[in-house]
């Protein structure tokens, strides 16, 4: 059997801190090849504070709408050795590519980024 990798773009059920929920994949494959991801897990709860909330849909591979909560991306191993679990559970599908640009802009904006012929 190959490697297990996410793929940037996908959404998983992933289990983190025994919590089972859909996350989204931000990081490059070039990552996501080593041992783990970098993800941006959903959340059922809507909270009224938050602004520019990215709403998860059917068209992006989950079965009820949910929140992704872009300040708490986080790495993900593929298998932790202490507990013989694997996080990354089942892929739900890809996040459409309007999704995409709505989170990288931001995370462009929660980094401060700025374009890269900005900073030459």
């Amino acid at each position: 059997m190959g490697r297990f990798i996410a793929r940037r773009g996908e959404i998983w059920l992933i289990n983190v801190m025994g919590k089972t929920r859909p996350a989204l994949v931000i990081s490059h494959d070039g990552i996501n090849a080593t041992d783990g991801a970098v993800v941006i897990p959903a959340s059922s709860l809507f909270h009224s504070e938050q602004e520019d909330l990215i709403v998860l849909t059917e068209a992006d591979g989950v079965s009820e709408y949910c929140y992704l909560v872009v300040e708490k991306l986080s790495f993900v191993r593929y298998f932790r050795k202490e507990k013989d679990q694997k996080p990354f559970i089942k892929r739900l599908g890809a996040a459409t590519p309007e999704t995409m640009r709505k989170v990288e802009f931001q995370l462009t904006a929660l980094f401060q980024l700025k374009p890269a012929e900005e900073v030459l």
